[in-house]
């Protein structure tokens, strides 16, 4: 699940070619410092590729760590910065940052005003969208830990004050405070020569798998002329690792793990995590991303500088996906494959199935992803689209709205595998009778449970009002899932089932409970996990659960062989209707 994000983009600063050191928080004895000045590039995706600025990297003793200064991360946010005695307070109305570069620390008081500063109060599933209103009045946030501490130290990183041209500076490790700052929604990443900034699928075509314009310039530095890393590097990026699952993912907190350096020496993956040979590093990383967090949303996502992205399975006809795939991925594979065939003799001459169908009184809508929608942007109209979710929707209920003879509606997601969260909660308020959607999510780090509301707009008419939501409009809506529905698709019947707003038909779907962060590594490895929004409900006794385990169905299907088929589903829910 993708979480509809802002980009961390700012004017940066050109620090210089060299200066001389002022103090340093962290050592005492002697250091070669050296600052380099790079250009910022802006990675939006497909061809999209511009420099936006230029800023200064600092590396110690030559090695190829970055260290940056945290101004970097900030967006068009008006931050305040003061220092004293070494300790640098970044201020702003959502929230406060200090970082000590004497304990090497990182402190926020409010880590969601710092990564979602549209929403610093509450918590926000979706921080913006067209055709959603947040209800800011009716949703609430429950907060439990207002400061959050992150021991740089622990890992090895350190973050110490340098001296420009008589102004006193903080630098911190580039790859930690991305983990940290980013909020697993962008990337900001150093290839030996450019820094690139943007959208984390802006360097790999989600359809074909292949380097976009962008990914080609990203593993296009001088990090590919790399043969082998040095001890320290490969040791940093190990930390990396650690550091980003230790604290962000929270899949951890589903299997037990809370110290992850701990969880892969008792794998078995340690030394190859800590290699100096990339191609063993990236099989490692792939290993512990399909086989060990044998989640969906775990993956491996392009491969080191050294194999410019891409690097292929050993195995001829195979992929690291399936190499390393653990026994719930292989059960997905093997899942997704025979819902495949199960569609396969209804797809039109162009390879596709059929979007809206009717069979007696029954219509199906059907939508293999979760897409977001622009259409704002774009200066276009869901009229007739059926690119998007929302357009899926809009067109496919207003048909059925239509036809008098529609009393059941089938929102089919047997093989949606999900996508964005934007879409989901527009999914949700067709579904409503008042067209407000209803979700309910815990931050992991920050212990926020909230409850949230999102009027949506379901007829495009600019307005939300009474005119929204088909939940009233026909006798009932289905939901036909499998265990291939996954993340956004998993969701979608969870919340449903709990607010009443449809039935839930077909097999209990395969989970997929947060949404996912990005990282990239030192390395150039990109990997993707659960991150700390975490999708689910408190129980009766006031726990909360996340919806890992699936929505169960009111009404089983034994046989999904059936799933495509609009005339039999027809057949089995009009039963149901009886």
């Amino acid at each position: 699940m993708k979480k509809n994000q802002f980009l961390p983009i700012s004017a940066t600063l050109l620090l210089g070619a060299m200066a001389a050191l002022s103090s340093c928080g962290c050592s005492t004895s002697v250091v070669s410092y050296e600052i380099k000045a790079v250009d910022v590039i802006l990675a939006k995706g497909g061809d999209e590729v511009s420099k936006i600025a230029t800023t200064g990297l600092l590396f110690k003793n030559k090695s190829d760590i970055a260290y940056a200064i945290p101004e970097l991360f900030f967006s068009t946010q008006d931050v305040t910065i003061t220092e004293s005695n070494d300790v640098y307070t970044y201020t702003n109305p959502a929230f406060k940052m200090v970082i000590d570069t004497n304990k090497d620390t990182v402190a926020i008081d409010n880590y969601d005003g710092l990564v979602a500063p549209t929403s610093p109060k509450k918590n926000k599933l979706v921080p913006y969208s067209e055709f959603l209103a947040y209800d800011d009045d009716k949703s609430t946030t429950e907060k439990k830990n207002d400061t959050l501490t992150y021991d740089l130290a622990k890992y090895g990183f350190d973050a110490f004050t340098y001296e420009i041209e008589g102004k006193k500076q903080c630098f911190a490790p580039l790859t930690p405070m991305a983990a940290l700052m980013n909020g697993g929604n962008c990337i900001t990443a150093y290839n030996g020569t450019q820094l690139f900034m943007g959208l984390p699928n802006a360097l790999i075509n989600e359809q074909t798998g292949q380097l976009t314009k962008a990914g080609e310039a990203y593993y296009g530095g001088s990090f590919n002329t790399k043969k082998s890393y040095s001890k320290e590097f490969s040791e940093y990026n190990y930390n990396c690792l650690a550091f980003a699952f230790d604290n962000f993912n929270s899949y951890g907190e589903e299997i037990g793990v809370k110290d992850f350096r701990k969880y892969f020496k008792e794998k078995g993956v340690e030394a190859d995590l800590l290699s100096t040979d990339p191609d063993t590093v990236s099989h490692a990383t792939a290993k512990v991303m399909y086989g060990l967090l044998d989640e969906g949303h775990n993956g491996y996502t392009t491969s080191s500088f050294k194999e410019k992205g891409v690097i292929k399975s050993k195995n001829e006809g195979s992929t690291l996906a399936r190499d390393y795939a653990g026994p719930r991925d292989k059960k997905l594979i093997e899942a997704v494959n025979k819902m495949y065939e199960y569609k396969k003799p209804y797809l039109n001459a162009e390879g596709a199935y059929p979007f809206y169908q009717t069979s007696g009184s029954t219509a199906m809508i059907y939508f293999p992803s979760f897409v977001a929608s622009n259409y704002t942007a774009q200066e276009k109209s869901p009229e007739g689209d059926i690119s998007t979710t929302y357009g899926i929707f809009y067109n496919g209920f207003k048909r059925a709205a239509a036809d008098s003879n529609i009393k059941n509606v089938v929102i089919n997601i047997a093989d949606n595998n999900g996508g964005d969260a934007a879409a989901l909660v527009q999914t949700l308020g067709f579904l409503a009778k008042d067209g407000v959607a209803h979700v309910t999510d815990k931050t992991y780090n920050t212990s926020s449970y909230s409850n949230e509301y999102y009027a949506v707009d379901t007829n495009a008419d600019g307005k939300f009002d009474s005119s929204d939501g088909y939940g009233s409009k026909f006798d009932n809506i289905f939901i036909l899932e499998s265990y291939v529905s996954f993340s956004c698709a998993n969701a979608l019947p969870y919340y449903a089932k709990n607010d009443g707003t449809a039935k839930i038909i077909g097999q209990t779907s395969g989970g997929g409970h947060a949404v996912v962060n990005n990282f990239f590594l030192p390395t150039g490895d990109s990997i993707c996990y659960s991150g700390n929004n975490v999708l689910g409900a408190k129980n009766s006794s006031g726990t909360f659960v996340s919806n890992d385990k699936g929505a169960t169905p009111d009404h089983v299907i034994e046989d999904m062989s059936i799933a495509f088929d609009v005339a039999k589903v027809a057949k089995f829910v009009e039963g149901l209707a009886k």
